[in-house]
């Protein structure tokens, strides 16, 4: 079984975003990035 795993970022090319596609590569994981404008819309629940 396949999952797809979505993490949220403030944007393209932070630290966020380059963190997340190490653990996508590193953990053979299929992930999509969302990324949102700034950091206050990406860390809301």
């Amino acid at each position: 079984m396949c999952r797809t795993v979505t993490h949220g970022t403030p944007g393209v090319g932070t630290m966020q975003h380059f963190f997340g596609s190490l653990i996508s590569e590193r953990g053979k994981l299929a992930m999509v990035h969302v990324p949102y404008k700034g950091g206050a819309p990406s860390s809301t629940i």
